[in-house]
């Protein structure tokens, strides 16, 4: 059986991430794959993943919520391993080193040679991608901000604070008797 799913979202208040709780099983193995854009990281855990579907096991994938056609993560919960993207904006540190996990660099496979001549032109995409990551934010922000007005109006008899409040004293509850 194939999984698909988000573990973090671009919200009006930044990004929200549970990657935390990926691949962190007590008999579980994470390996937390680094490197900048474009290195690979994403085509490395899908290969990994259809070796995995081909052989037979159920596989898991993590989408990108920047990038839908982007993986951020897979686990093969029969061998207990995961392999995450641990660069921004979800960085994730191995937390048992050599025990529970360990790094995997696949920035090293740069051909730096090729790519210090276009420095320049990589620094100007770069400033681009992280502007556009800004905007976007502030795109949400401000869709938040209308979205709280819009609800003011057509539900003024609802204190959502309350709401919110009181469901966070029941999951504590819940949370407490498990």
């Amino acid at each position: 059986m194939t999984k698909t799913y988000f573990l973090g979202a671009n919200t009006a208040k930044g990004f929200y991430s549970l990657y935390d709780g990926f691949c962190s099983g007590p008999d579980d193995f994470l390996w937390v794959i680094k490197g900048g854009p474009g290195c690979g990281k994403s085509s490395f855990m899908r290969k990994i993943g259809k070796a995995a579907e081909d052989a037979g096991l159920d596989v898991e994938y993590v989408i990108c919520s920047g990038d839908p056609d982007s993986l951020d993560g897979v686990y093969i919960p029969a061998l207990h391993t995961g392999y995450v993207d641990g660069t921004n904006p979800h960085i994730i540190d191995v937390k048992l080193p050599a025990a529970g996990g360990a790094y995997l660099d696949l920035g090293r496979f740069y051909d730096t040679a090729a790519l210090i001549p276009d420095r320049k032109k990589i620094e100007s995409l770069m400033q681009g991608y992280q502007q556009a990551y800004r905007d976007a934010y502030a795109h949400l922000l401000e869709a938040k901000r209308l979205h709280d007005e819009l609800e003011a109006v057509y539900n003024p008899h609802v204190d959502f604070e309350s709401v919110y409040r009181l469901a966070d004293e029941h999951i504590a509850k819940l949370n407490l008797e498990n």
